[in-house]
């Protein structure tokens, strides 16, 4: 159960933030659940203590101590990161620079991308790593381009590009280390 609140916590933020138009109170929304997301992460950094594995969701995810390391650096950085947002945000709407719109897509694919690297971290099995990855690069895409600029449209497929042949290349290596290590 901790294991699946970890991933749902940003999930439900996001999609608070794609219900509610934006406005500080929505910014802050996303800042409290990056907390819990820090304390839940802390919480399962206790339960791995001394080598002790945790699973979740029937065995889909998986934490040991490494991956709760991981969990509360993720919260961290990205609970650093949404305080940001909030005052960015609530500056750039003022200026009219961003329109509430494109606040609210920017707050529901920063909580998409912290769900997906939180699964990818508790992820269980190669299979559920590698669309935790991708997915990762996908919310991304979009969030590099959300301005839909000329040259934000440039830089997310740049992106798309550079990231797709990297995942490609990790993953042609991931599988020939599996296959050698089963021969």
């Amino acid at each position: 159960m901790l294991l699946l609140a970890i991933v749902c916590v940003p999930l439900a933020t996001g999609v608070l933030a794609g219900v509610f138009a934006w406005r500080c109170a929505v910014g802050w929304a996303t800042v409290l659940a990056k907390t819990a997301v820090v304390g839940l992460g802390v919480t399962l950094a206790v339960d791995t203590d001394s080598n002790r594995v945790v699973s979740g969701l029937d065995g889909a995810l998986r934490a040991d101590a490494l991956s709760a390391y991981m969990v509360v650096v993720i919260g961290i950085v990205s609970l650093l990161a949404s305080i940001q947002s909030v005052r960015y945000l609530q500056t750039d709407v003022a200026l009219g620079e961003h329109s509430v719109r494109h606040a609210s897509l920017y707050s529901v694919l920063v909580e998409v991308f912290v769900a997906c690297m939180l699964a990818a971290v508790l992820a269980a099995n190669l299979g559920a790593l590698w669309v935790a990855v991708e997915a990762t690069t996908i919310a991304t895409t979009f969030h590099v381009g959300h301005q839909r600029s000329d040259k934000a449209l440039e830089a997310s497929w740049k992106y798309v590009l550079i990231c797709s042949v990297g995942i490609a290349v990790a993953f042609l290596g991931t599988v020939l280390v599996y296959f050698a290590a089963i021969h």
